[in-house]
């Protein structure tokens, strides 16, 4: 058993995986599946050897047809994760941080720090108008409306109107800052959405291009994450400062339920609850844990889950409510973030830097022509 780890671990140094920050070089992250709200989980990648899952995108006409994002690609399933086969895209090579359907399912988007890809149907992956400051990206996600859909950045907000084809700025009203969560919700024929930017909720109730404060009775500049659970009309969850805290009202108030996690400093990664908000699970740098008296007692779940390891992306399948997807990480999250944040600033050097020659090479050109004409004339 010692020698097959050994030569575990040489294969992921050899693909490129970090061990140097994990938490336990003799586990592995990947993607676990369960079926009962979280009480037992399995994993869904068999045969496939992941470090770090970082998205999650389940096809909203067929549940058997999966996306996984990882550091070290994208990967397709049409069997309910049985079988993978890796997109061969070349800017899907390496690390994928966000994957999304459209509405209806016939469009993909996926995200790298470098570029926001599109493929419709079986067509080839083509190239997004993509603004600079809109990567890296945090999250994609599709609008209740076939044309449209929602970027996320890892400080602004973009939406697109012709199928992801193109993004602009939106996000009027909302101040400068780290986003960590999102969060949409139909609100009879309005789409409401709601983000945490600062650690403070903010909602919008058209589409995104307005935005203002939310949350009376959640305590400001600490709220975690939020939750929005796709067949309760108008009840929210989010967790502010380690606590559950419940909204029967979109979001305008706020009380607190149950006790707060067990663990202080707890980094929050995602949260879900079962539809009658009994049953609550969050996702953190320590693993998830899950309560079955809404937020009255939590423990750390670790059956079927990897120990040590960071829980990462928390999704509920949209044809089954009892159904949740829970990714882990080998590479801490924050290390993958900030690499990703990293690229976007040499980006911007590289592009600063490349400015700068223009104007030099232009003036020293102008010098030229310059000197030339004298000569000229002195002829």
């Amino acid at each position: 058993m010692r020698t097959v780890h050994l030569l575990l671990v040489i294969l992921l140094l050899l693909v490129g995986v970090e061990l140097g920050n994990a938490h336990d070089a003799s586990t592995y992250g990947g993607l676990f599946r369960s079926r009962n709200t979280g009480e037992s989980w399995l994993p869904v990648n068999t045969g496939q050897l992941i470090g770090s899952v970082l998205d999650l995108a389940v096809h909203p006409r067929d549940k058997n047809h999966l996306l996984l994002a990882m550091d070290s690609g994208l990967l397709r399933s049409r069997d309910g994760g049985e079988n993978w086969q890796r997109e061969t895209a070349a800017a899907l090579s390496g690390t994928v941080l966000a994957v999304a359907f459209s509405a209806d399912g016939s469009t993909v988007w996926a995200a790298t720090a470098d570029v926001v890809l599109r493929q419709e149907g079986a067509r080839e992956w083509q190239r997004t108008l993509t603004p600079a400051d809109a990567l890296p990206v945090r999250a994609l996600r599709a609008s209740r409306t076939v044309q449209r859909a929602y970027l996320v950045a890892l400080d602004g907000f973009f939406v697109s109107d012709d199928e992801g084809r193109s993004w602009s700025h939106a996000g009027k009203g909302l101040p400068q800052g780290e986003i960590a969560a999102f969060a949409q919700r139909m609100n009879g024929a309005d789409e409401a959405l709601f983000l945490i930017v600062n650690a403070t909720l903010w909602a919008s109730s058209d589409s995104g291009r307005n935005w203002r404060v939310l949350g009376k009775g959640l305590p400001r500049a600490n709220v975690e994450a939020i939750f929005a659970h796709p067949r309760q009309a108008q009840r929210l969850h989010a967790l502010a400062r380690g606590q559950l805290h419940v909204s029967h009202d979109f979001g305008s108030t706020w009380h607190p339920q149950g006790k707060p996690l067990p663990h202080t400093q707890l980094v929050v990664r995602g949260l879900g609850t079962s539809s009658d908000g009994n049953i609550v699970m969050v996702t953190t740098h320590r693993g998830l844990f899950r309560s079955t008296d809404g937020g009255a007692t939590w423990a750390l779940h670790e059956g079927g889950l990897p120990p040590h390891l960071e829980a990462g992306p928390l999704a509920i399948d949209p044809h089954d409510a009892d159904t949740f997807y829970a990714g882990y990480a080998l590479t801490p999250y924050g290390e993958i973030w900030r690499r990703a944040a990293a690229a976007r600033a040499r980006r911007a050097e590289a592009g600063a830097g490349g400015w700068l020659l223009w104007v030099s090479v232009t003036a020293l050109l102008g010098l030229a022509m310059l000197s030339l004409r004298k000569v000229y004339r002195r002829r």
